[in-house]
């Protein structure tokens, strides 16, 4: 089971298209008429991304996609989650109900919600603290390389953000990135001498324990390719159920590190969510 939080919005209205239009398809399959109980929550997760243990197919009309159904909690309130396949809006979840939903639940614009779905994968994401790359002057070469590194090698990449070097923004991406339910979160850049390289030190303010082995083993084996990897600051550490782990802001030795913190990764997450309790050999 996984936790999700939301704010609720308004003004998307794609998702009431696409319900309007399959109204009686998905009566047909859930049962119930659920056009009167739509509701969107904006989330900070890739919604597209996420595998739902149940999900049932109902087959596009003529120029739309197909849409999905997959059973959620919404408050504790047993919903149902509507997934357009052509969607744009990735971070935005459309519930639906027999019952008008905001006047059941009493909710607004703004006000925050939990969304509990059935999904039982890990879920990783990328936070990339650049200046350049949060006003849209560079590409994020280096955290489109973790997504593609973690998406081949079985991990599910559905939060991923540009955020710039300042410390306080820093750490409320991190705290929103733990709250959103995934459990490894891998930042890259600002772990440098600048004196806005600034990650490191938001990181170990929100940790609750550090983990330096990580880290260590990072410099230790990059520094084989070059003495330049013991300037990386960096470190790793654990909040609630996820591991973070700091990254150098380039793309080359973002690769680097990835083929070095790859193998141990699994393990160290099966430890933290209590799958295992032994270390393998």
């Amino acid at each position: 089971m996984k936790r999700i939080t939301g704010k609720v919005t308004s003004g998307i209205k794609e998702g009431e298209k696409y319900i309007k239009i399959y109204k009686e398809r998905i009566k047909d399959v859930l049962g119930i008429d659920v056009f009167n109980g739509t509701l969107n929550i904006r989330t900070p997760l890739k919604v597209k991304n996420i595998k739902f243990k149940e999900r049932k197919i109902i087959k596009g009309f003529s120029g739309f996609g197909s849409i999905f159904l997959s059973p959620c909690k919404l408050n504790n309130m047993d919903c149902h989650i509507v997934l357009p396949e052509k969607t744009k809006h990735e971070d935005v979840l459309e519930i639906v109900s027999d019952v008008p939903l905001r006047e059941k639940l009493n909710l607004r614009d703004g006000d925050r919600v939990t969304v509990e779905i059935d999904a039982d994968d890990i879920w990783s994401g990328v936070l990339t603290v650049s200046d350049k790359g949060s006003k849209g002057e560079r590409e994020d070469r280096s955290g489109k390389a973790i997504e593609k590194i973690l998406t081949e090698n079985g991990f599910n990449v559905v939060f991923y953000r540009i955020v710039p070097d300042e410390k306080e923004i820093i750490k409320e991406s991190l705290i929103e990135a733990e709250k959103s339910g995934i459990n490894l979160l891998i930042t890259t850049g600002g772990t440098g001498f600048s004196r806005r390289d600034v990650t490191p030190e938001a990181t170990k303010e929100i940790v609750e324990k550090e983990i330096p082995g990580i880290p260590e083993l990072i410099r230790f084996e990059t520094g084989k390719i070059t003495k330049m990897a013991y300037l990386s600051r960096g470190i790793s550490g654990i909040r609630g159920d996820m591991i973070i782990i700091n990254l150098p802001g380039s793309e080359k030795a973002v690769k680097e590190c990835m083929d070095v913190i790859v193998p141990v990764l699994s393990h160290a997450l099966d430890i933290l969510l209590g799958r295992v309790t032994e270390h393998k050999k």
